[in-house]
């Protein structure tokens, strides 16, 4: 009987360092990023808005229903999109300094913190500085509070403070 041959096994590739992922993570983000924005553009508000003050100052009182009429015979939820296609100064002028950013190029992240929940901005620039895109609330508990509730207590001490 003739003697076993074995191929050599493969060699597994060498893992990538964490310097070579970044150009990939970084790609990734913009991308995902890029998707949540669509392709309408941005709607950009300009700063002393009155119906985002007015509606900012509904989902500030508790007992405020979570609503608001943005045109004659119409109605939509408040939510942290209320906030989509700020830019800096705009947001700044709403809700202040957030408590942390996480700069990563060109998306920024921005948490603002309060008791019982956080809210997460997510701006990204395509060009015309960065511009609120997505807005996050969440809870420090699994119990959940009405949408826009905890942004509303953002602005609510911010507007204090002033």
């Amino acid at each position: 009987m003739p003697p076993a041959t074995h191929s050599p096994l493969p060699v597994p590739p060498k893992p990538r360092s964490a310097r070579q992922r970044l150009p990939i993570v970084a790609v990734g983000c913009a991308l995902l990023l890029s998707a949540c924005a669509g392709g309408g553009g941005f709607d950009q508000r300009p700063r002393g808005n009155t119906e985002l003050e007015r509606a900012l100052a509904d989902l500030a009182d508790p007992a405020a229903p979570v609503r608001l009429s943005s045109a004659p015979g119409s109605r939509r939820e408040l939510n942290g999109a209320l906030l989509n296609g700020l830019d800096i100064p705009g947001v700044e002028a709403v809700l202040g300094e957030p408590k942390r950013k996480r700069l990563d190029p060109p998306a920024q992240v921005w948490l603002y913190e309060r008791p019982r929940c956080f809210v997460d901005l997510f701006l990204f620039d395509e060009g015309r500085g960065p511009q609120v895109i997505f807005v996050q609330e969440r809870t420090r508990e699994v119990k959940k509070i009405p949408a826009g509730r905890c942004l509303g207590e953002v602005w609510k001490l911010h507007r204090d403070k002033q």
